[in-house]
């Protein structure tokens, strides 16, 4: 429970860095409705886990995630280098955004990926 935690509250953060990229100013009620929404979906999923006295995942699957996972990031990062060392000369600089769109699409895959290997 305290990993899931950890995620919120980074993507909460970078969430809140992201508005504040693109509105250049800081957003003090989209910050504390976004923490609220996390908590009342963490307060609703331990309401549901109470109910059914289930653990959500048993080893074979956090096993089966962990592998995926690997292998996922490292195809990820296979590819990145393998495009940053084709498109780039050796005096020429990446703009930022572009690493920045590459890590969302990283992370977008990643789940995608996870979601896949848990419900099977």
């Amino acid at each position: 429970m305290r990993r899931e935690w950890l995620i919120a509250l980074t993507g909460l953060g970078a969430g809140t860095a992201i508005g504040m990229w693109i509105t250049d100013r800081f957003e003090w009620f989209s910050f504390v409705s976004l923490a609220i929404l996390v908590t009342i979906y963490f307060y609703l999923k331990q309401l549901r886990r109470k109910k059914t006295g289930t653990p959500e995942t048993d080893e074979r699957i956090r096993k089966n995630a962990q592998r995926a996972a690997l292998y996922t990031l490292l195809a990820l990062i296979g590819a990145g280098v393998l495009v940053l060392a084709l498109t780039t000369s050796p005096g020429q600089q990446i703009p930022v955004e572009y690493i920045a769109v590459y890590c969302l699409f990283s992370l977008f895959t990643l789940s995608a990926v996870l979601a896949i290997v848990k419900r099977r």
